[in-house]
């Protein structure tokens, strides 16, 4: 028996016959063995063909088969590729359905970026933005014939920051709920943070409150509204994270140094540049009204910054001068502490330009018991007594520079400091009489004005 093997082992066996899937050649035909590679099975198939047409006993169509083999197999034709209008359809949706997918999922990595950054930046914006004092009055209103200040409605450009801050951590709070407050315990409530919490909690709850039986409903409920916009900034800011709480305090601190490098400018030109953008008015130390220093050969004016008044901005200096010791106790091994050393120096000199008794006493006082709270750790306690005595070097010789001024403040022994105690005492006699009329409610929130002017309209 002969076999011809294509490959791998189809068998041809000798003898005649039909085509079938062992085919036969006829009689008398030798064995060709093919299974040597694709590379020259085309050549002896072609052998075998011109072997095979010697044979009377080989059919035709075997010679068929084998032409049809090597044109079929080996030729490379390839056959037409037909298109359907429908899978060229249904293409066309799926790739536009992913466009789609990608654009959205590049929108919202987006949203989330610009999302996360709000979150992170707002708080900071409000807190720098705190001097911005301009605002809109949307509803003027006269006590007595005269611009009522403190019964006037308004809108802060500050309180639109704000609103935006608390919006944003709103949603965030709500985006990261969680089924139950695990971590919520009654021991908490008499830690000293636990105790400024319910404290605040209280003193809002009441200010609310207190608008049933407020003489002037109105501008009760706008008292009450701003006083809860402030106790939730200061939850905002006190339940960020240790990062959130730094990058707050320096943004106070820069705002404290622009206030205090404004209020130097101030004093030496003697003169405050009003600005609607700023929500500053112009004052003259030559004008009525104005916060000045009265020596024997003039009238010097006080530093205002962007404040409404020199104690309001000594206040705010106060506090920046604290976070500026800590940034630079904390940085102390950065060269950040070089920034952070120049914000408080800033902030002394104008502290010292704002001549306020009340704000100097609160800073010293406040970096005695800062130093205090450092003493237990030594390389600390060495770099705030380092930044506590700069800042008192620079601000002694401050004050050494307005010596005269400066005297004058500290004694209150001239005309107006002797008018400013005056003044002080009546106001504080007055409060006294308001809250012994209203001995167990009060006047309620934002109308001490109203009720010194229903006590006593004269005055």
């Amino acid at each position: 028996m002969a076999a011809v093997f294509l490959g791998g082992g189809v068998g041809v066996p000798e003898g005649e016959g039909k085509l079938d899937d062992d085919f036969h050649l006829g009689a008398g035909v030798k064995s060709f063995p093919l299974g040597c590679g694709y590379s020259r099975i085309p050549g002896r198939l072609r052998h075998l063909q011109a072997g095979l047409q010697d044979s009377p006993a080989v059919p035709h169509l075997v010679e068929d088969l084998l032409e049809h083999l090597i044109e079929r197999t080996w030729s490379h034709h390839v056959p037409p590729f037909k298109v359907q209008k429908r899978r060229i359809n249904h293409g066309y949706r799926r790739l536009h359905r992913g466009l789609l997918y990608q654009r959205t999922a590049m929108v919202s990595r987006i949203t989330v970026a610009v999302w996360g950054k709000g979150v992170e930046v707002l708080p900071l914006a409000v807190v720098f933005l705190l001097p911005w004092q301009a605002r809109w009055i949307w509803w003027p209103r006269q006590l007595n014939g005269d611009f009522w200040e403190y019964g006037s409605f308004s809108i802060y450009a500050v309180e639109i920051v704000a609103w935006a801050c608390l919006s944003t951590a709103a949603v965030q709070l709500v985006l990261q709920r969680q089924p139950g407050l695990p971590g919520l315990r009654w021991q908490r409530f008499f830690t000293p943070a636990g105790a400024v919490v319910v404290g605040t909690a209280g003193l809002v709850l009441l200010a609310w409150a207190s608008i049933a039986w407020s003489g002037d409903r109105a501008l009760a409920l706008q008292a009450a509204f701003r006083l809860t916009e402030a106790a939730a900034l200061m939850m905002v800011v006190l339940t960020a994270s240790p990062r959130g709480r730094h990058r707050a305090g320096q943004a106070w601190v820069c705002a404290a140094a622009l206030q205090g490098a404004l209020a130097a400018f101030q004093f030496f030109t003697q003169r405050v540049a009003g600005s609607t953008l700023m929500g500053v008015d112009p004052q003259l130390p030559s004008e009525l009204g104005a916060s000045v220093v009265e020596l024997a050969d003039g009238r010097w004016l006080r530093a205002y910054g962007t404040f409404p008044h020199p104690n309001i901005l000594a206040g705010f200096l106060v506090v920046g001068l604290l976070l500026a010791g800590a940034w630079y106790v904390r940085r102390f091994h950065s060269p950040m502490r070089v920034v952070a050393l120049g914000c408080g120096l800033f902030a002394g000199i104008g502290l010292v330009l704002t001549f306020s008794r009340a704000g100097v006493a609160a800073a010293v006082l406040g970096l005695l018991v800062w130093l205090a709270g450092e003493f237990r750790q030594r390389p600390r306690v060495i770099a705030a007594a380092r930044y506590a005595g700069l800042v008192g070097l620079v601000a002694v010789a401050t004050a050494a520079w307005v010596t005269p001024q400066a005297m004058v403040r500290a004694g209150g022994t001239g005309r107006l400091e002797v008018k400013s105690s005056s003044v002080r005492h009546a106001l504080l006699r007055e409060g006294a009489l308001i809250a012994a009329r209203e001995r167990w409610t009060g006047s309620g929130v934002g109308q001490v004005t109203l009720a010194s002017f229903r006590r006593d309209p004269l005055q």
